[in-house]
């Protein structure tokens, strides 16, 4: 008589396998763990210098007879004189930081890099730089009230575990309420980092 009993045993610890990968890495996305996801972004503010420099071409276009006419014209009055002049360029708006904080980790998790807020009098941005934190699945970014955990405001997924990143903050938002920045994960209500922001 053949014994069937292996099989069914080697059948069922196939089956509890595949039952297992899928809860940790379809439900649980433990995969998360083990990928990190880098991003790059310039501070939302920054104005390249060959955005201010003149296009220079590099030669000078010979005069026409038309042109020399042109410069040698008196103006007629001193008023028109004032209408022709070029008119004044708009000031560049001035770059303000608010509040700053270094993240610290929590948990078992590692959470390192800066936070601060940024403005230029209209947009008010939250900035990580030289950041980087443990990879996880369903990670947000949570500005929180520190008296008050579940006052928090949600920014939103985090862009990336690792790099620089920009969030733009709702015109009005009062810094002095909203002064906790939290790495927090969704799916395992854990937080992977926090940052307090002071008054820079």
């Amino acid at each position: 008589m053949r014994n069937i009993s292996k099989p069914v045993f080697i059948g069922g610890g196939l089956v509890l396998t595949a039952i297992a990968a899928f809860v940790a890495f379809g439900i649980f996305g433990i995969q998360t763990l083990f990928i990190d996801d880098e991003v790059s972004e310039d501070n939302p503010f920054a104005v390249s210098a060959e955005a201010e420099a003149p296009a220079d071409s590099g030669a000078e276009e010979p005069e026409t007879e038309a042109d020399v006419e042109t410069e040698t014209e008196a103006p007629e009055s001193e008023s028109e004189a004032t209408e022709t002049e070029a008119p004044e360029t708009e000031a560049t708006p001035e770059i303000t930081t608010l509040t700053t904080g270094s993240f610290v980790s929590s948990s078992r998790y590692t959470t390192v890099g800066t936070g601060f807020t940024i403005t230029d009098g209209t947009q008010t941005f939250l900035r990580f730089e030289e950041f980087e934190t443990t990879n996880g699945p369903d990670l947000k970014v949570f500005l929180r009230n520190s008296d008050d955990p579940d006052d928090y405001l949600d920014l939103g997924e985090l862009s990336g575990n690792i790099g620089d990143q920009n969030y733009e903050l709702p015109a009005g938002i009062d810094l002095d309420r909203y002064d906790f920045v939290d790495i927090w994960c969704e799916r395992f209500s854990v937080s992977f980092g926090n940052a307090q922001l002071a008054a820079a």
